[in-house]
């Protein structure tokens, strides 16, 4: 096993998944004790070790039997504005916090086609509507690099927790740099596509002509990897 599994980005788990040095159980093992080490950061909003723990198994049975896709066994995390069935979508306000959904986000979903694990729900500005993640309902996101500090937003929950080596890779939203400013301002890569390149369906909107969802992970090859994905550009 790599001696500090938690820095490998997506690209690097998939080789070793591949050769069988590492299993995704391994690895959910080792995010769940890196999340709870770094549960100061106030960085996730929903997870639940028991549901990434079973999801992490029937990857591991996938690719045993070879049916596993393309990113089969990568936990990422996701804005808590873009809805999930299995987490509540809150958008980081009071009067949603019980939010639930019947139907995850076509972004969600095209990621869990290849068989990714979505492993937590990330704290966020309220409504996403600042740029500090400073969030008076769920609290404020600190930023892994110095935490007296603000992590930036309004994916601030994303960025810390890829800043952080919680999680390899995740999903922002971003209409006006609430992908690029957070990720600048903890340490990581913040991409925002053209709009239009993703699917938009799901996410909780403040601009119809501008909202789009973003990536924030701490490699440009994972940034490739996941929009070939999302756009629709890539294949099994």
């Amino acid at each position: 096993m790599a001696s500090n599994l938690m820095a490998l980005g997506v690209a690097d788990l998939l080789s070793l998944m591949e050769k069988q040095e590492i299993s995704a159980r391994e690895y959910a093992v080792e995010l769940s004790e890196k999340l709870l080490s770094e549960n100061h950061l106030n960085a996730v909003q929903s997870f639940s070790k028991d549901f990434l723990l079973q999801e992490a198994d029937l990857a591991d049975q996938k690719r045993q039997s070879n049916s596993g896709g393309c990113l089969c066994g990568i936990p990422f995390i996701a804005k808590d504005n873009i809805n999930s069935k299995n987490f509540p979508t809150t958008a980081g306000t009071k009067a949603l916090l019980e939010n639930t959904t019947s139907t995850n986000a076509t972004t969600i979903d095209k990621l869990l086609n290849e068989d990714a694990i979505l492993g937590a729900k990330a704290n966020m500005h309220e409504l996403a509507f600042g740029i500090t993640s400073n969030n008076f309902v769920t609290g404020p996101v600190r930023n892994p690099k110095n935490t007296e500090k603000f992590a930036g937003g309004s994916s601030g929950g994303t960025a810390a927790a890829v800043a952080a080596e919680i999680f390899p890779i995740g999903l922002g939203t971003d209409t006006g740099g609430s992908c690029r400013i957070p990720a600048a301002l903890c340490g990581a890569v913040g991409f925002r596509p053209s709009t239009g390149r993703y699917p938009i369906e799901g996410v909780v909107p403040i601009s119809h002509t501008r909202d789009t969802v973003g990536i924030i992970s701490r490699s440009i090859k994972d940034v490739v990897l996941f929009d070939s994905i999302l756009s629709g550009e890539g294949s099994s």
